[in-house]
């Protein structure tokens, strides 16, 4: 008999209050990474929500089914975002709940495996599940949504980046609330060309994710469509443990200007390491996943590297709430998240919560149809707007973070004027 996954219920009160304009009066808060012995956060002054009367919300809870990797190499990208929808759910239960109701998270660890990840969406629907929140990824999170899908279960995933997480890709029910891959990839190839005036780009990417071609395909078609060249494109596999090959071929190759890598921070860094180590010293650049400095200890004093990201997590972010979130998870908890996906966990809820009070109801179908009529939600993460045709926004402004003697700071926004090719 196959033994049933550990669970977590989760339906704490709020902490930190911090004013997040929509339908909802929301706030922010701090959280752990840490699954076990995970402190219990304190009940502070919260604002209302929604239709609700501000009062302590009541009935059945609205339970919430999280089907994520506490273990296995997905947890620094699943735990982050998971503590975030888990302190956004204190808030709005702080608040009133919604529809009066109070929020409740179910977890299912799917161990970084996608075979897991099916049957533990349809055991959290089985229990009547609500919503469904899925993996950080579009290969890792789809068969949970799929499940979803066919139960008319509304399904997110936090900060899956690929273009098919969504209507194309899984059905009209799925949604992410990442940054899309090729916007990533879009806005690093025009800060490169715009700003730097670079115009010469070599590419390594990362062959294990649909994310990481992604993100290689939005920087490539903008790059080379404002002009810029790429000199040469190589691969590698995340467990790879060298790169020689990939190496040679760029000692071959026209100097680049800099070099873009679309690939998984525990191979990556390896890569990293090896590039700089073979006298490599142009600019890196990448997307979100080399956020945080985790991965660092691979890479000593790691400079002149460049990437696109939610927030910045280390008090320099321009936006206020954003920098007391931060403040409040690391005074609560003694430590920062791993990365600033977190943020997307949190406005994930916050989404779920306007769909639901705008919807009146929690079927499937009409949250998808309040997510794609309801335009932009002012949330955490920023200004996002779904439409009918695509779950996930393209134009989202993102910030440009720099890292200098391996501490990471933010640099600049940058917000794309046309959004990135799509083709499904």
């Amino acid at each position: 008999m196959r033994r049933r996954p550990p669970r977590r219920a989760i339906a704490v009160l709020g902490l930190l209050a911090l004013a997040v304009v929509a339908l909802l009066a929301l706030a922010a808060c701090g959280g752990d990474d840490d699954d076990d012995g995970a402190a219990t956060p304190e009940t502070t002054e919260t604002s209302g929500a929604g239709d609700t009367s501000g009062g302590e919300p009541s009935g059945d809870p609205i339970l919430i089914g999280a089907v994520k990797a506490e273990s296995g190499f997905m947890s620094a990208f699943d735990i982050p975002p998971l503590r975030g929808a888990e302190l956004a759910v204190a808030d709005i239960n702080a608040a009133g709940g919604v529809l009066g109701r109070p929020l409740e998270i179910s977890v299912i660890d799917y161990h970084s495996k996608p075979e897991d990840a099916g049957p533990a969406a349809q055991e959290l629907i089985d229990d009547g599940a609500s919503l469904i929140i899925a993996a950080c990824d579009f290969d890792l999170g789809s068969p949970a949504a799929l499940v979803a899908q066919e139960a008319n279960v509304l399904a997110m995933s936090d900060c899956a980046g690929s273009i098919q997480f969504g209507v194309q890709g899984i059905g009209p029910l799925a949604y992410t609330m990442g940054n899309a891959g090729r916007s990533e990839g879009a806005i690093m190839a025009e800060w490169a060309y715009n700003e730097r005036n670079m115009t010469k780009a070599w590419t390594l990417r990362d062959t294990n994710l649909l994310y990481y071609s992604e993100v290689c395909t939005g920087f490539k078609d903008r790059f080379t469509e404002l002009g810029g060249t790429i000199v040469g494109e190589e691969t590698f596999e995340t467990d790879d443990p060298t790169i020689a090959t990939q190496i040679s071929a760029l000692e071959s190759a026209e100097t680049p200007d800099f070099l873009f890598i679309c690939g998984f921070p525990t191979g990556g860094a390896g890569a990293i390491r090896q590039l700089r180590s073979a006298g490599f010293d142009q600019p890196l650049l990448s997307s979100n996943t080399y956020d945080g400095t985790y991965w660092m200890e691979a890479v000593p004093d790691i400079s002149n590297m460049y990437f696109s990201n939610y927030a910045s997590m280390w008090g320099d972010d321009p936006n206020p709430e954003v920098n007391a979130f931060f403040e409040q998870y690391q005074e609560q908890y003694g430590s920062l998240p791993d990365n600033s996906n977190v943020i997307t966990g949190y406005s994930l809820i916050q989404a779920f919560a306007l769909a639901a009070e705008s919807a009146g109801t929690l079927e499937g179908d009409a949250l998808a149809n309040a997510l794609d009529t309801m335009g932009e939600m002012d949330l955490l993460v920023g200004p996002t707007t779904f439409t009918p045709d695509l779950h996930i926004d393209l134009l989202r402004r993102q910030e440009i973070m720099e890292i200098q003697d391996s501490q990471p700071k933010f640099l600049q926004y940058w917000e794309l004027t046309t959004p990135p090719k799509v083709d499904f």
